[in-house]
Parts: structure tokens; sequence; C-alpha cells
């Protein structure tokens, strides 16, 4: 078993979560198939990377396909992983 590890609790300022969100093509509440939690989005944008991190976002982002509130803990699916194709 691992042993537990200090989190980190940092506060996601508007530009921070907006930048995390268009990196999300949709959420859970439209999507049954997400399944990467927006924190790890988070995670991305804040440069953080193997550190156990918790978010406060005083504004958190609206789903772009079906406006939802998403939280730190929402599912999403993230576009990072499934780049849209390229056109001529």
């Amino acid at each position: 078993m691992e042993p537990e590890r200090d989190r980190m609790l940092f506060t996601a300022c508007r530009e921070v979560a907006q930048a995390a969100i268009a990196q999300v093509a949709s959420c859970e509440a439209c999507n049954p198939d997400a399944d990467w939690p927006f924190e790890a989005i988070l995670d991305r944008v804040m440069l953080f990377s193997g550190v156990h991190t918790d978010y406060f976002m005083p504004e958190p982002p609206a789903c772009p396909r079906c406006k939802a509130a998403v939280t730190e803990k929402t599912l999403v699916e993230w576009l990072w992983l499934f780049p849209a194709p390229r056109t001529p």
C-alpha cells in the first residue's frame, strides 16, 4: 500500500479554468464515456506533475457541449488525448 502523501490546495482562477476547459470536448452530464477528471487537465495547465493537488475554483467553467458547470472532480472527455483531425 502506498503511503499517504500531503496534498496541495490551489485556487484555479478564471483564466486557468478557461485554459483548461478549452481542452475539453464534453463532460459526464452530456457524455457517458467521459473518463478523465477535470483536475487532471488543471494539473497540466498548472504544470504540476507528481504533485498531489486539490483545486478550488471560485468560477467553475461551463462544459463546451452542454453548458453544465464543470468542477475539478467532473469527468470530461479530454481533447488532448483525441486531437481533432487536420483538414487540408
